[in-house]
């Protein structure tokens, strides 16, 4: 029987978009949070904790899996964060964040043209990378209606989070990946992640923008068989 993985994509995107960072020999169970119009919806939709053997959190997705995690509302034995925000908005300069009016310009961009502003997003993710066309070609964007209502309030929950405000000491194992050249999350939220997070591993994918899974799979691939049996897993 294959071991169940958690998918928690980034923003925007259906959870099979995290399917090249998934061994054939494990199952990949997506969250599609896209489906729930608030936070409070999602974290009440799991009855019971559920526990996976391990989870992979993309950007927002990332954020997401952090607070399921230190919610107690799942179980892991080993998490990987790709693209993963620390503090995704924020006017600190050693934070590296998107600034707050910087946000408040491209939210009032999605709430004028959600399908287009998702459309034009998919080169946002690959801007920088050395892959470019195949990144953008390995994307899963939404597309229905329902979805792209709850992603505005899904968008919001970007300027709200800060890892700061939780206790990482506990966590898991983790990984934490990231395109150096990642121009919708900067690099330096993993090295923040990576300090704040016990026992945490970091790597650096060069010549990478925001989606290391999809800029080189076998790759990612590697580091996350290496972290596994690092796990014990």
């Amino acid at each position: 029987m294959r071991k169940n993985v958690l998918l928690i994509p980034g923003w925007g995107q259906k959870p099979e978009v995290l399917n090249p960072a998934v061994r054939d020999d494990f199952h990949g169970v997506g969250l599609d949070y896209a489906v729930y119009p608030s936070k409070e919806r999602l974290f009440s939709s799991f009855s019971k904790v559920e526990s996976y053997e391990f989870v992979i959190g993309w950007s927002l997705g990332g954020q997401i899996a952090l607070e399921l995690i230190g919610r107690g509302l799942i179980k892991t034995h080993f998490l990987v964060l790709i693209a993963a925000p620390y503090q995704y908005v924020s006017d600190e300069p050693t934070h590296q964040g998107v600034t707050t009016q910087s946000f408040k310009d491209f939210c009032a961009e999605y709430e004028n043209d959600p399908s287009g502003m998702l459309s034009r997003f998919r080169y946002f993710i690959a801007q920088g990378d050395s892959n470019a066309k195949q990144v953008v070609k390995g994307l899963r964007t939404h597309t229905d209606a329902a979805a792209l209502k709850n992603l505005g309030y899904w968008l919001q929950q970007l300027n709200t989070f800060s890892a700061s405000k939780m206790d990482l000491n506990d966590f898991p194992r983790t990984l934490i990946v990231h395109g150096k050249e990642d121009a919708v999350t900067h690099v330096e939220q993993a090295h923040l992640l990576h300090a704040a997070i016990k026992q945490s591993a970091i790597y650096i994918v060069e010549s990478c923008g925001h989606a290391p899974h999809l800029h080189d799979p076998s790759q990612i691939l590697n580091q996350i068989e290496n972290g596994l049996a690092n796990a014990g897993l």
